[in-house]
């Protein structure tokens, strides 16, 4: 089975849409034989030795099963607000901007993971990235137990990818858009007359980027029943007087009581600006945990992602912050 086979059956598990072939007939049998194939090159591990020379192999395998999962996560979840692509390792993603007397930018700098401030110049955004470390060892031992399933392995895998990189989303974002011109900032509970005017100040074709609980305060037509469903399937109305209303997903941090995203905030910014640049830098990277003392010949493994992410800051952007 080539590596190409082995990601399509992965993505094919994970999807619940496994189409069956000489080797498997359903999901279960499919799951079975990706796990066989991966125990297999396990168990020809017989001493220490061997599997020094066959870990790297058996971590290209785990690396070719996360890549496509992980890559549209990222492209999923933030497609509302922005702009995502795939460069190879090592290289700085570029994107090319309309007017850059328009723009400034935050990114998220390599080597320290803190932010950078930069005007744009020649037309180009380039990104720089920073490095996801996941402890993914134990789960992947569980799936091979088969105490754990495919997908639920993968979830792991993604949740741990989609907070972390969903805070430097947020952190990047409130950077370049968390205070405004004194004219275009409104505070208070969200006034109807109040929202629309700082909108149509932006453009008139602005967005309204906020959190679910943020976009909740938005108020709708009562009696325009659309605008009641988007309510009562949503938690909040997807146009605001000709303004789209988008949300950014968010993430709670119980440790220190904090959201990647303020939740009362409503940032109103030009439309056909997705605020937010991300790229994933080549695929996981696999690696071995050298942490510990393993007297054992078991295989440990840690994977690796480096993410890149960026700002386009607007120069004219509304602010609405919202008080009870």
């Amino acid at each position: 089975m080539k590596l190409n086979d082995i990601q399509q059956l992965a993505l094919d598990l994970y999807n619940g849409e496994v189409i069956p072939s000489e080797s498997y007939s359903n999901a279960r049998e499919a799951e079975d034989r990706l796990r066989d194939m991966l125990n297999a090159k396990i168990a020809e591990c017989k001493d220490f030795y061997d599997v020094k020379e066959k870990q790297y192999q058996i971590f290209r395998l785990v690396s070719q099963l996360v890549e496509i999962p992980v890559e549209r996560l990222l492209r999923e979840t933030f497609d509302p607000f922005a702009d995502y692509q795939n460069v190879d390792y090592n290289e700085l993603a570029e994107y090319e901007i309309d007017d850059d007397r328009l723009y400034d930018c935050s990114i998220v700098a390599r080597d320290n993971n803190n932010l950078q401030r930069q005007r744009i110049l020649g037309k180009k955004l380039r990104l720089d990235g920073f490095e996801i470390g996941l402890a993914v060892y134990d789960h992947f031992a569980n799936f091979l137990a088969g105490k754990i399933n495919f997908s639920k392995f993968i979830d792991k895998v993604e949740r741990t990818i989609e907070e972390r990189v969903t805070k430097e989303v947020g952190r990047t974002f409130t950077a370049a858009y968390g205070t405004a011109h004194t004219n275009l900032k409104v505070s208070g509970t969200v006034d109807e007359s109040k929202l629309l005017e700082l909108c149509e100040k932006v453009g008139k074709d602005s967005v309204i980027y906020g959190t679910r609980i943020a976009l909740n305060k938005v108020p709708g037509l009562q009696a325009y029943d659309p605008d009641n469903k988007d309510k009562r399937d949503n938690g909040y109305v997807k146009l605001f007087n000709g303004h789209k209303c988008v949300v950014v997903e968010n993430v709670y941090d119980e440790e220190s009581d904090t959201w990647a995203f303020e939740s009362k905030k409503l940032y109103i910014v030009p439309d056909g600006v997705k605020p937010i640049k991300i790229a994933m830098e080549g695929a996981p990277l696999v690696l071995e945990d050298t942490t510990g003392n393993k007297l054992d010949a078991s295989i440990s493994f840690q994977m690796k992602q480096r993410i890149q992410v960026g700002a386009i800051k607007t120069k004219k952007h509304g602010l609405y912050e919202i008080s009870e």
